[in-house]
Formats: structure tokens, C-alpha cells, sequence
């Protein structure tokens, strides 16, 4: 059982050094030091104090939250990363804290919750502590997570009984765990106490015996009975003591009890001490003669605790918890009478044998009380659940499932197939059924039957543990696929294809917001397509038959939104893992269930008069709706020549016409003269069904174009034993040839005269018939039977359930559903902070997961690797499609084209022929440059070689970033100059706006522009933007890197994975890693206007303004003092750079650096220490560290000096420097940042 600890007690001001801080401490230490099989996964707030707790031993994870205090943004990811870390229990030792903690309202979190409830004071008390409207809100809102805990810990018998009372909670929910008291409240040895009465003499004017109170100001603590019962003392012992408060009090509380002692004339017997060390305190306890705990109300009362464990005689009010501390009814007082509070005060003040007997059964009663106790209480609770979960595993209570379908009497197979498979699925699970609200489900079954629209609402009340969606390419199935998007479930995927469907929705169902082009898209990239939606439009293609012909299915959303695919079909399952192993890596084959259907007593010949069938016929049958993918053309026109040799055949369609009616079969027919030798049934019963398959002798289920389907229709003829005729094709050739007979598919031969040959076939040769039907029989039994498939799914929904693509999945809906609630439109900071808590389940990038191969009936492991991509490949591969969308050009000129792979990358991705493509690039020509190519050796950006409106397109691919601004000016107006009138110029960079955000530094890059300043440039440039795309959007790049100021420090890792590939171009350049431009020259340019180097210099000192100087760092972390930034190095860091880079170009010369290198730990045994020990050394490099140029190691003496190391050097060429600082690990030193570099 893994358990998550809120350690945000230990972090407030309000309760890390009271009473709930320390006892919060103190169990946790108590729970680590018991042996058992939990783990303890501790959870802190980084907004607030770090814990003290021993780091080496309290390993906790600090969750950054995106805002400070309480609300709905931090409260919902709290719940996420908790869901993400897949524990069992939250434990919230403290659930009242106040609003700068963050703690959810955890009434719907599905895990379980147990909490510490230390006292209902404000509740019982309301009067006097939740009169303020905010203060009541608050406190009735942290008050539900303790009403609706899954079990409580009261810390007392008195606050478990107050909570049975106030909240209505069952006893069974509620156990007292008692407290303990530290080790550290003991009784001070002996031979310490007369300097301890010194001390106190000396310091607070204690110089008597004294009757000792420790607590707060509180009304509730009683300060003022106190002090009136000592005042109620006879004279003789207010003579001889003194009456100490010993706590931290406010001047106004202060001045109120002291005018109170003045009243009663006793002020010179009180002495108010105000704060108090633990030491002091423990000495106060053993050396005092007695300890009053007044209170007339307490949760657990620590204060009585910590004196009697020190041996302090104690008497103590008969309120609440303090008789169950205190052990002894004799002791106890009225504390809402002063005198019987003064008459237990004397008679143990008068009697030095009754004291000594009370301070020795005090160490005896408060020996019963220890941490290891409470913690053993805890441990028994947390060990019972999850004993009590194990039992409910193996015992189940069976899956509760949401199961989504059409239903009889929906003419739908899918209807008819979720009946059939119901009774036996439904005797591993509990299932609830959801249906459209287009009919009322006529089934006879036990299961809860209601409207898909009462889904969400039922959710309030009734948890799953999954959905499963029988989904098919027909209306039926509309609202199921718009609440996968929001609803991970497991998918039944019927047909393949899905345009019907898709299109349907489109066109009749606005409301859903699903789009065909959209669809499109998402399944084949935007454009495929733009090509696949214009073939539509031209006839070339359509919905219903020529799209699964070109292999267009339109399905990958069921993959990519689904824990889960099953699929009925061979051929449809090949087809998904081959297609779609990226997007999901749960798909499975299941064979679909058909049951067996029992026949009456009647004969076929009784059956065929009731139908209206002949007797003395050959029966021909063709079952399902009549469609065009049936063939019902082709198997009229071979029936018709059939019926040469067999003129007593008699042919039936069972079944209706599609609702497209695209065919009017009855005309048909009577084209054919047809008439009397042929039957259309329309729609039938399943019961008339089986009967039209029972009397016939011969049946058909041919199939072209194929949709991915399972036919239904064909299992249950092949249930009964019929001799079947069908089509090679898809999952219709899955079957053996010795239980169908196939005919090629219509694209291998004739289709008419391979049916007519079957036909005669199977007519003149009874014995093959006999020997089909048979095995027809046998195959269905034992390969489709309900209960084998429910036994499958049952195997393959567990698997599911326990899988983390399962778990992300669903956190993720739930996050989405949730964020809509609070923030529906979040910043991408937001969504990635939420993004990363969810990918927690995916941290590891190779995971096994168990992947059923249901084709063998057994549970097989598999690998499931989350594939991570090379940043620069996944670059190479986006730009390399915005490549293919360059227009059409013939006269091409390329800057900066590097080789010849260049052109090869040009010439594939590319989809034009070019006559002309010219290279521009200062390394020496290639060798084998293709034909068609020329090679200018020149610097890229001088195109003063090349004559005026030569080319039709210029492209400058990642080039422009290369050169200053001052080139890039120049640069605009070549290209200008050297393209033809309305010429194309394509250009790409990377994003200044994003790349200074997330502190990506290249050297060679002098000046990067934003892709406002690249449009705005442009277009002063006489060009016209006509297209522009973002590549890698900011959501992929995670959360920017820490800012300092404006330092920054580098994103050094950026993880991209393969199911981000379809993501990663957009039409938001502004917000993405590279801007891409498509541009079209408008106007020639006169260069002596200004404008451009104006605006150009402008862009560039606001850039630079802008600029976040990038800072890197191997070790250590980035401190400010006195408004400069520091990188602090410990011994424990190890060795490494505390400082590296900047990577910034220097100009041949002389220069100096200063360096800021000190020790950082004043050492008080610094004496000790060798000063001469080389703690750092400090340089300047170039060529990647390769060559250094000036070098000074730095010793412990150095260091301690405070003075800046300085290093002088010189460059004889423009190079890339590196100042580092190489810290050896020996000593705790303080790097400045930036190195000051001045020229000599």
C-alpha cells in the first residue's frame, strides 16, 4: 500500500513550531521507524518553509504550484499528482489548516483519505470562533475532507466522541489514537535543579516555590480562573508561592492578567515569563511544585502531557481530554469554579507527601503514552485496508462497467450482437447500459438500462472502473464518438471504416462539433487531406465505397482516444498494428460471440409454407441490408443465368434496403423478369431471421469494396450449418476454406460467373454441402461462442484497467473535465504543469506492460516503449514538410545549401521538378552535384554575384539568424532584387520570442528575430506574407527554465516523443520554437529608403533590451545576494563547473577578466584547515574547452581573501569564449554569474 503524506503542518507559521507541527513530526518519525510493508511518499508545498526533517532520511517531493495559497488551479493539481503517483491513501495530518496551504475538497477523490482531527473547538464554539463570515466559510470547507474521510484518527477519546457527535460520523470510522510526548520531557537529573532555580531567580524573579501554567492567551485556556483560584488561596500559601505563567503572551494580554493580580493583590505573586525555550521548559515542569492545567476545553492537552512526564504533580480541569491524560479522578477540578479549582490547588500544595505520590504515578501514567503507540494505532488501521482491499480483489464484487450500445429493436447488427453477448459478459461484470434516446431498448435482461444523457449526472452517485463503447459506421453510434473525447473507454471497433459515420455526424449533428476535414486531418495530416477532400469534390472519391477502396478509414481517433481497441476482424487487427501501435498499444483480436440458436420442432418444409417459401425449391439466401457492398447486382445476374440449369431455384434477400437506397432492388428483379422467382423480405426479426436461414440450402455473403467489418450475418448462417458462398476479401478470408466456400474478389475475375460456378458447384455436389455445413458448425461453437468471448474481454478489460496508458488516459479526461470547470481557458504554463503531473505515469521511458495476445488465449509481456525523438531530427522531419508545401518554381536559388544532401533533402520532399537550382554557400563545391544544379562559392547573404529578377523562388532555410542585423538589412533587399516580379521567398528561423524564453543559445546565431519582426520587416520590404506555419509548438517545450533577474538558465533537455509528431506544426508562429514564411515579392525597392535599417536597429536594441543572459552551471544553485546573483557550490555537490560559457564571440585583442570566486562558510575551524589546499580553478577556454588561454588555481587562501581573481589573455581571432570555474568539492565557495570581461 503506498501512502502520500501532506506535510504542509510542518511548513506553516501557524503550525510547524505548536502543538500540530510537533505532533504531526512526530508521528511521521514514529510511522518510518515501524517495520512494515507500507511506503510513505511525503508531499510539501515549495510556496511555503522547508520542513525540518532530516533530508538524508525524509525524502519528500515539493510540488511548485502555479500560485501561491489556496484555489482551484493548485487544489486540482494536488489531486492530479496524487492520482499520477497511483497511491492507495492520502494521509493529512493537518485538514484545518489556514490559506496558504493547499488543500482540495477531497469529497470526490477516489482514492482513500484519512485525516487527524485534533479538536471541534470552533465548531463547538462557533459563538466565539466562527462569528466572522470568511473565518466560518473556510473552516466549514476544510471541515467536509474530515466528514468525508474514509477513517479518522481522533487524538483523543474526547475529540473522537465529539466527532461521532457534531459530524454524524459512524463509530467504525473514527479510532482514538492518542499522542505521545518527546523524548526530550524528562525529569532534570537531580544535582541540575538548584542552578536551574538560580537561573529562573535571575531571569524571570522566580525566587519562591512555584505553581507552574504553560498554554496560550486563549479564552478557553482559563488564565483568568487560574489566577483568580490562586488568588482564592489562604494567605500562608500565596506567602509561599508564586504563580507562574510560562508562555508567549501579547502586551495586551499581559496587561490584563497583571491588572487582574492587581485587583485580587496578588500582583506581586504572578510572573508572566513570556517565551520560553524547550530547555527552560522542561527544567520549569521538574522544579516546580506543581502544574495547573486549566483549560475548559482541549483536543489532547501536550502541555499536561510534557509536565507529567516530567514528573511535575499535576492537577488538571474534568473538560474534554484531560482526564484521560491525567489518570486520576482526584485531581480533577471544575474549571468554571474558581473555587473548587483553589480547594484541589491547596490540598496538594498543603501536603508534600501527596505531592511526591502524584509526581511519581505521573511518570507511571505517562509512560502510557508514546509515539510508537500512536503510530502502531495507524499502522493497524492502514494494514486492515489494505488487507480489506486484497479481499475485495479476490472475493470481487465484480468491474462496475458502463456499457454504450444500440439496442433491439435498433435495426442495427451491433443491437443485436450486444444482446447476444450481454447474458455471458455479464456474469464476470456488473454492467450498466447506456442507449440513444431514439427508441426504448427491448431486451430481457437483468442489467440497468438508461439514456446516454444521464450518463454525467450519473457519475455523482455511481463510480466505474471503466466504459466500453461498441462502436460502428452508422448513426447509432454518434453521441459515443463525441464522448470518447471526453471519456476514455475501451472501443469495440465494428467497421474499419468510419466516414459513414464521421459524415453523419457532420451533416445531422452540428451540436457535436466534429468535423469530416478535421477528421481528416487528425488522421492523415492536413495536406492528405486538402487532396483527399477535393477528390471528393470532384466525384474521384466518395463516402460510401470508393474511401475504404483507396484504403481512406478515417478511424485513428477510436485509437488515439481509446485505453483500448478490440476488434472482431483478423484483417481489421493486422490492419490497426501496423497502423496504429504509436497512438494506442492495447489492441486486440476478439472473435465476435454468436450464440447458438435452438430450433423449434417444426419441419423446414412447416417453416417454408409459413414463410411463404415453395417446398420443392432449391433455396438460395442472401441475408443483411440490401447495399451495393453485397453484391445483390451480381448475385441477380448470376442467379438469372443459374437459373438455365436449375429452373426450380428459388432466390430470397432477407432483409431491408440500406438507408442510403441507393438500390431499388424489386426494379431490379423485374428488369430480370425476375418475378415469382425471387423474395425481398425488408427488415425481419431476429427470430424470423434464423428461420429464413434454417430453410435454406445455399447462402451468400459477398462483400466489395470491404469496410473492415465482421458480418454478423454470416456467423450466425454459418451457427445454423449452412453451406455459405463469400467473398476472398478481408476478414471474410479469415475463415478456413473449409467453412466457407470463397470466389475471388471482383477485381481478380468475373464476379458474376464466379458465383454462378459456385453455385452449380455446391447444387451438384451434396456431399461437399454436407461437409461445409459441418464444419461451419464446429467452427462457430468453438471459436464464437459468448462465453469464450466474454471470458476475452473479461481478461482484456482487466488488463486494461491495470495498464498506466489506462491510468494517464483517464487522469488525463479527468484534469481536462476538471480545468474546463475552473479555468476553461488556461495558460500554457498551466496545461504543462498538469501535462507533466500526468506524464508521471509515464516516467520511464521503456515500460512492460502486459499486452494480451488474445489470438493465443494467454497473457504474454511485451515491451511498450514510449519512442523519444533526437530534438534536431524532429526538427529536420517538420521542416522537411513544410518543405513539400512550397509553391511550384522552376527557377530556384538556395542559400546556404551546405552539400549535397541539401539537395537530395530538397529534391524528396520537394514536389516539383526544377529546371534551375542555384546554391549559394561559402564552402567549396560538392562533387556529383545533380545536373541541374549550380554552385556559387560565396558568402550568403553578398548576392551582389547574381543578376537583378533571375529566379522564381528564393528559399533561406535557418540562414537568416546567421548574419548581423545590419546583413540582414542588406540581405531583404538583395533577394528582393534578385527575384522576379511576384517571385516567392521562403525563409525559416528559429522564434527570438521563444528561444530567449527558454534560454536556447546558439553562438552562431548573431541576431534571431521574432515572427512579428519578421512579417513586419518583410513587408517593408515590398513582400507579401501568403503563408506561415510554427514549428514545435511552446506545450512541447515543457515549462520555461528558471529567470534571475534577467539571467536565465538554460532548457538543456527538451523531451519529444513520436505521438508528438502530430502536434508539432501549427499556424501559430508566434508561440512556437521556428517561424516558417511563404512570402510573395509585390514591389521593387528603392534602396536608398531608409526604413528598413531603421526598423531593422529598432528590432535590434529591443531585442537586446529584452535579451536573458543565459547562465550555465554544472553544479549548484543560483542564490541572491545584496541584488546580485551567485552560484553556490557545496562539498556535496561534488566536483564540477559551477560556471561555464557564455558562449559569446570575442573580437581579436587583449583582455582581462574578473572574476567573483569566495569562500562561502564563515569556519570557526578555519585555523585548522590548510590554506593552501586548491579548492578551484578558474579559466578561459575556447574550442569547446579544448584550448585554454589563461588558467589560475585558486587555494582556500585565495578564497578567503574576498578579492576578485582576476586573469588576462589574449585572442589573435575571432573566437567562442568559455569563463569557467571548476569547483573541486573541498570547500563551500560562491561563483558570481558573470564574469566582468574589459579590453585591454
Amino acid at each position: 500500500m503506498k501512502i502520500a503524506i501532506d506535510l504542509q503542518a510542518l511548513q506553516t507559521n501557524n503550525s510547524r513550531n505548536r502543538g500540530i507541527g510537533r505532533y504531526t513530526q512526530s508521528v511521521i518519525e514514529a510511522l518510518f521507524g515501524q517495520q512494515n510493508t507500507l511506503s510513505y511518499q511525503l508531499y510539501t508545498n515549495s510556496n511555503l518553509l522547508s520542513p525540518e526533517l532530516d533530508e538524508n532520511y525524509f525524502q519528500y517531493n515539493s510540488l511548485d504550484y502555479p500560485y501561491i495559497g489556496s484555489c482551484d488551479i493548485n487544489e486540482l493539481l494536488l489531486k492530479t499528482v496524487l492520482m499520477a503517483a497511483d497511491v492507495d491513501v492520502i494521509f493529512i495530518p493537518s485538514p484545518m489548516e489556514g490559506l496558504e496551504c493547499t488543500i482540495p475538497n477531497y469529497s470526490d477523490f477516489p482514492k482513500k483519505v484519512f485525516v487527524i482531527c485534533y479538536d471541534l473547538i470552533p465548531l463547538i464554539f462557533s459563538d466565539r470562533y466562527l462569528n466572522e463570515s470568511n473565518m466560518r466559510s473556510l473552516y466549514m470547507k476544510r471541515l467536509k475532507n474530515i466528514q468525508n474521510a474514509d477513517f479518522i484518527f481522533a487524538i483523543s477519546e474526547a475529540t473522537r466522541q465529539d466527532v461521532i457527535k457534531y459530524l454524524d460520523i459512524p463509530p467504525e470510522r473514527v479510532l482514538n489514537v492518542s499522542g505521545g510526548v518527546s523524548a526530550f520531557f524528562t525529569p532534570i537529573p537531580a544535582h541540575e535543579q538548584q542552578a536551574w532555580l538560580e537561573t529562573f531567580a535571575r531571569k524571570f524573579g522566580i525566587y519562591k516555590k512555584f505553581v507552574l501554567y504553560t498554554g496560550g492567551e486563549d479564552w478557553r485556556k482559563n488564565i483568568e480562573g487560574l489566577v483568580t483560584a490562586f488568588s482564592a488561596l489562604p494567605k500562608n500559601l500565596q506567602e509561599c508561592y508564586q504563580l507562574v505563567v510560562a508562555c508567549k503572551v501579547s502586551d495586551h494580554f499581559s496587561k490584563e492578567i497583571t491588572s487582574l493580580a492587581s485587583k485580587l493583590g496578588i500582583n506581586k505573586s504572578i510572573i508572566l515569563t513570556n517565551y520560553v525555550t524547550d530547555e527552560e521548559l522542561r527544567a520549569l515542569y521538574s522544579t516546580c511544585s506543581l502544574f495547573v492545567f486549566p483549560s475548559f476545553y482541549e483536543g489532547f492537552g501536550l502541555p499536561l502531557l510534557e509536565a507529567i512526564s516530567c514528573g511535575a504533580p499535576s492537577i488538571a480541569s474534568n473538560s474534554s481530554s484531560l482526564p484521560e491524560i491525567l489518570g486520576s479522578d482526584e485531581l480533577l477540578f471544575d474549571p468554571y469554579s474558581p473555587s473548587d479549582m483553589a480547594g484541589i490547588m491547596q490540598k496538594v500544595l498543603s501536603d508534600e507527601n501527596l505531592r511526591t505520590k502524584i509526581s511519581e504515578d505521573a511518570l507511571q501514567q505517562s509512560a502510557k503514552f508514546s509515539w510508537q503507540s500512536v503510530a502502531k494505532n495507524m499502522l493497524d488501521v492502514f494494514q486492515e485496508h489494505q488487507l480489506l482491499n486484497k479481499v475485495s480483489i479476490s472475493v470481487n464484487q465484480k468491474p462496475q462497467i458502463a456499457f454504450f450500445s444500440p439496442f433491439p429493436p435498433a435495426k442495427s447488427g451491433i443491437a443485436d450482437y450486444s444482446r447476444d453477448l450481454l447474458p455471458s459478459l455479464g456474469q464476470h461484470i456488473n454492467l450498466d447500459l447506456y442507449h440513444d434516446d431514439s427508441y426504448l431498448p427491448d431486451i430481457n435482461i437483468s442489467n440497468n438500462l438508461f439514456s446516454h444523457t444521464k450518463f454525467e449526472e450519473r457519475l455523482k452517485s455511481q463510480v466505474y472502473e471503466g466504459i466500453i463503447y461498441q462502436i460502428g459506421n452508422s448513426s447509432y453510434h454518434s453521441y459515443m464518438y463525441s464522448q470518447l473525447m471526453r471519456y476514455s473507454g475501451i472501443s469495440v471497433l465494428h467497421d474499419y471504416y468510419l466516414g459513414g459515420l464521421i459524415n453523419y455526424m457532420e451533416a445531422h449533428c452540428p451540436e457535436l462539433g466534429i468535423k469530416f476535414s478535421k477528421e481528416l486531418e487528425h488522421n492523415y495530416g492536413k495536406d492528405r487531406a486538402v487532396i483527399i477532400l477535393q477528390l471528393l469534390k470532384t466525384g474521384e472519391l466518395n463516402i460510401h465505397e470508393k474511401l475504404s477502396q483507396a484504403d481512406i478509414y478515417i478511424n485513428r481517433r477510436i485509437f488515439t482516444r481509446s485505453l483500448g481497441v478490440i476488434l472482431h476482424s483478423k484483417w481489421a487487427y493486422n490492419c490497426a498494428i501496423k497502423e496504429f501501435t504509436n497512438d494506442n498499444d492495447c489492441i486486440v483480436h476478439i472473435p465476435q460471440a454468436v450464440p447458438k440458436f435452438t430450433f423449434g420442432k417444426k419441419s423446414v418444409m412447416d417453416e417454408r409454407q409459413k414463410l411463404g417459401i415453395p417446398n420443392d425449391r432449391i433455396i438460395i439466401s442472401t441475408f443483411g441490408f440490401i447495399s451495393s457492398t453485397k453484391r445483390p447486382l451480381q448475385i441477380l445476374y448470376a442467379f438469372k443465368k443459374y437459373l438455365v440449369t436449375q429452373p426450380s431455384a428459388y432466390l430470397v434477400f432477407v432483409g431491408g434496403t440500406d438507408y442510403l437506397g441507393t438500390i431499388n432492388i424489386e426494379d431490379e428483379i423485374r428488369k430480370l423478369s425476375l418475378q415469382g422467382q425471387v423474395k425481398v423480405t425488408g427488415y425481419v426479426k431476429m427470430l424470423d431471421f434464423y428461420r429464413y436461414i434454417e430453410v435454406s440450402d445455399i447462402c451468400l455473403n459477398l462483400r466489395f469494396p470491404f469496410n473492415g467489418e465482421s458480418s454478423a450475418s454470416l456467423l450466425r448462417i454459418l451457427s445454423v450449418g449452412k453451406p455459405t458462398i463469400v467473398t476472398d476479401i478481408g476478414s471474410f478470408s479469415d475463415f478456413p476454406n473449409d467453412v466457407v466456400f470463397k470466389i475471388p474478389n471482383p477485381g481478380q475475375s468475373d464476379e458474376v460467373e464466379e458465383i454462378l460456378k459456385s453455385l452449380i458447384l455446391l447444387t451438384q455436389n451434396s456431399d461437399y454441402r454436407k461437409s461445409l455445413s459441418e464444419n461451419a458448425y464446429k467452427y462457430i461453437a468453438k471459436e464464437h461462442s459468448p462465453d469464450k468471448c466474454a471470458d476475452l474481454y473479461t481478461e482484456f478489460i482487466q488488463q486494461i484497467l491495470s495498464s498506466p496508458q489506462a491510468k494517464s488516459k483517464k487522469l488525463a479526461d479527468y484534469v481536462g473535465r476538471e480545468l474546463a470547470k475552473v479555468i476553461p481557458n488556461a495558460s500554457k504554463k498551466v496545461l504543462t504543469t498538469f501535462a507533466r503531473a500526468i506524464d508521471n505515469l509515464y516516467k520511464q521511458e521503456q515500460q512492460v506492460v502486459e499486452v494480451l495476445n488474445l489470438n493465443k488465449t494467454a497473457t504474454q509481456m511485451q515491451t511498450c516503449v514510449r519512442k523519444k525523438l533526437n530534438f534536431n531530427d524532429f526538427l529536420h522531419e517538420r521542416r522537411s514538410i513544410c518543405l513539400g508545401k512550397i509553391p511550384q518554381s522552376k527557377e530556384i536559388l538556395s542559400i546556404g545549401c551546405a552539400g549535397n544532401w541539401y539537395f537530395e533533402w530538397f529534391d524528396k520532399f520537394y514536389p516539383y521538378s526544377i529546371e534551375n537550382h542555384t546554391g549559394i554557400d561559402l564552402n567549396p563545391k560538392p562533387l556529383d552535384l545533380p545536373n541541374n544544379v549550380t554552385w556559387i562559392q560565396h558568402d550568403g547573404d553578398d548576392l551582389s554575384l547574381i543578376k537583378s529578377q533571375s529566379f522564381d523562388l528564393v528559399f533561406a532555410g535557418q540562414f537568416i539568424e546567421h548574419i548581423s542585423w545590419e546583413s540582414q538589412v542588406t540581405f531583404l533587399l538583395e533577394v528582393n532584387r534578385v527575384l522576379k516580379s511576384n517571385g516567392i521567398f521562403v525563409l525559416d528561423s528559429p522564434n527570438y520570442t521563444v528561444t530567449n524564453t527558454y534560454g536556447w543559445k546558439q553562438p552562431e546565431h548573431i541576431h534571431e528575430l521574432s515572427f512579428q519582426q519578421a512579417c513586419e520587416l518583410l513587408r517593408i520590404a515590398g513582400f507579401e506574407i501568403k503563408d506561415s506555419y510554427g514549428l514545435i509548438p511552446t506545450d512541447l517545450l515543457g515549462i520555461p527554465p528558471n529567470l534571475f533577474g534577467k539571467y536565465i538558465e538554460p532548457c538543456l533537455e527538451i523531451n519529444l516523443y513520436q505521438e508528438d509528431t502530430e502536434n508539432a506544426i501549427n499556424q501559430d508562429p508566434q508561440n512556437c520554437f521556428v517561424w516558417w514564411v511563404t512570402c510573395q515579392k509585390i514591389q521593387e525597392i528603392d534602396l536608398a529608403d531608409k526604413t528598413l535599417i531603421k526598423r531593422m536597429q529598432e528590432f535590434y536594441l529591443e531585442n537586446q533590451k529584452m535579451k536573458n543572459e543565459v547562465i550555465f552551471h554544472g553544479i549548484g544553485s543560483i542564490i541572491e545576494i545584496k541584488q546580485e546573483y551567485f552560484v553556490i557550490v557545496n562539498p556535496d555537490d561534488g566536483q564540477g563547473f559551477a560556471i561555464f560559457g557564455p558562449y559569446d564571440y570575442y573580437c581579436k585583442g587583449k583582455y582581462l577578466v574578473e572574476f567573483e570566486l569566495f569562500a562561502f562558510d564563515d569556519d570557526n575551524e578555519i585555523s585548522k584547515r590548510n590554506l593552501d589546499l586548491v579548492v578551484a580553478i578558474a579559466d578561459i577556454s575556447t574550442n569547446s574547452g579544448a584550448l585554454v588561454l589563461a588558467k589560475k588555481e585558486l587555494t582556500l587562501r585565495d578564497i578567503l581573501k574576498k578579492e576578485k581573481t582576476k586573469l588576462k589573455f589574449i585572442i589573435d581571432t575571432t573566437s567562442i569564449l568559455e569563463f569557467r570555474v571548476l569547483s573541486l568539492g573541498v570547500y563551500p565557495v560562491l561563483v558570481g554569474i558573470k564574469p566582468k570581461v574589459s579590453t585591454l
